[in-house]
């Protein structure tokens, strides 16, 4: 790597204010050097954030992990775009499975390879888009859920949809 590319790696020469806005966790931290990475040049980053497995206790684990997923991202997503780089940066984040409607006796929801979300940004990806198959056998459950006008329903389970500015 060449010294730019090194320099981007300390973090503290970032505004503490920029720090706490992607948050103190290790993903925050690694949105964070995401950017300082691609404004050095970096063509290919990658973040991980770990604990979806959610066979159990679904609920409290989602929402913990939804409060870092969602102030990170959003935070690289605004800074990307703030700074000129969103247009040529693709952001794409996705797991592994898609999880069940129905939840197990452990307060968990398993596998569902059937379908999964994933979330693009950038690189003149068009905002607002949802795609996914009609309902089948497989994807219906008894899961009864109140859409509303920021929503599609999709398999019985909401798919947000947020209008491109």
């Amino acid at each position: 790597m060449k010294s730019p590319m090194l320099a981007a790696f300390d973090l503290t020469k970032e505004d503490e204010k920029v720090r706490d806005a992607y948050g103190k966790s290790d993903f925050g931290k690694g949105c964070l050097l995401a950017r300082r990475l691609v404004e050095t040049g970096v063509n290919c980053v990658e973040i991980q954030l770990g604990g979806w497995d959610t066979h159990q206790n679904n609920f409290p684990q989602v929402e913990k992990l939804s409060s870092v997923l969602d102030s990170a991202l959003s935070e690289l997503l605004r800074e990307l775009r703030s700074r000129g780089l969103l247009k040529d940066t693709l952001v794409v984040c996705l797991g592994e499975f898609g999880r069940t409607p129905k939840i197990n006796p452990n307060g968990g929801r398993d596998h569902f390879p059937a379908t999964w979300s994933a979330v693009l940004a950038g690189g003149g990806i068009k905002g607002a888009r949802s795609s996914a198959p009609p309902p089948t056998t497989a994807c219906r459950s008894r899961t009864t859920l109140s859409p509303s006008p920021t929503y599609s329903l999709h398999c019985r389970r909401p798919s947000a949809s947020i209008p491109h500015k």
